[in-house]
């Protein structure tokens, strides 16, 4: 099936991580804080909660080191009165590096993303949209899908490109259907590099060239089994039919397109207020305060079959 002629944006950035992990916290409060005693309670009790594996008492040395640093840190931060709230998630005990290298995993080198993604139309065809609301909210129409949780698997880059996809589609057909990263993850392989990493230009590309099938007829099992179920692949939901630049370093341009459509954003995973995001409105400049240009600069559409 078709989505007619639409638009898509997606931005790019390496290291990114799709917003799809878990943001529920674990409750603590003041005296679960007071003693080494009670930070060693909180630091069980935390584990049994996210069913961690039993670790003997010098396995738990270190991760309990990193596990205090950041309770404190979710609970002095809360106290800042900033826009949004930490939690204590299942990343209590990772460093911001061990959670990037975990759950980023993009290893797509910056030459890659900036010079060797696939060719794009140089039109803009938002440029004369004049009528700009305020504010959109993509969710409250049905045009953006549930939460998803990618795991421990670097593959954003599919989660990104789907949730546009799904987005085009509601807004085309009036349907909102729950694509399939796990395809993406398996067949897309000519450039991407499936838990590794990958750009959203190349899945976008697949799209177009193989349509996409429906989350629910290819799973999604957050690793590389190896080989494209093409049977499963066959039964495609929707297809796209190109995209293109979204001009560079443009807030107007992003206003008038985001006013159009949902807009699909990768960031870079930096920091712990990324890492432990909990809840309210989280705004670009508090996790990526000197890129935001950069992030305009990669800005790309698609355009529907």
């Amino acid at each position: 099936m078709g989505v007619g002629k639409a638009w898509l944006l997606a931005t790019v950035l390496a290291l990114a991580l799709a917003l799809s992990t878990a943001v529920e916290g674990f409750h603590f409060d003041e005296k679960d804080l007071a003693t080494e005693k009670s930070l060693w309670d909180l630091y069980d009790r935390w584990q049994n909660h996210h069913t961690m594996r039993t670790r003997d008492v010098l396995e738990k040395l270190k991760p309990f080191d990193v596990f205090k640093d950041n309770v404190r840190y979710i609970h002095e931060f809360n106290k800042m009165g900033k826009p949004y709230k930490l939690g204590l998630n299942k990343f209590g005990d990772l460093t911001p590096e061990e959670f990037r290298q975990k759950y980023a995993g993009y290893k797509i080198g910056h030459s890659a993303l900036h010079h060797e993604a696939p060719k794009r139309s140089q039109l803009f065809s938002h440029v004369n949209v004049t009528d700009v609301p305020p504010s959109v909210d993509w969710r409250t129409r049905g045009a953006v899908a549930p939460v998803k949780n990618q795991g421990e698997c670097g593959d954003c880059w599919a989660f990104s490109a789907v949730g546009a996809v799904e987005g085009i589609n509601h807004i085309k057909t009036k349907r909102l259907l729950s694509l399939s990263e796990q395809e993406l993850l398996d067949c897309d392989t000519a450039q991407n590099l499936g838990c590794s990493g990958g750009i959203m230009d190349y899945a976008f590309e697949f799209i177009k060239n193989n349509g996409i099938t429906t989350e629910s007829n290819y799973p999604y099992t957050a690793v590389e089994s190896g080989a494209c179920d093409s049977d499963k692949g066959r039964s495609r939901a929707t297809v796209i039919d190109g995209h293109e630049s979204v001009p560079s370093s443009d807030e107007d341009s992003l206003l008038k397109a985001a006013s159009q459509q949902p807009v699909s954003v990768a960031i870079e995973s930096v920091g712990r207020p990324f890492q432990f995001y909990s809840e309210a409105r989280l705004h670009l400049h508090h996790l990526l305060p000197l890129r935001v240009s950069r992030v305009l600069r990669t800005l790309h559409e698609l355009t529907g079959a």
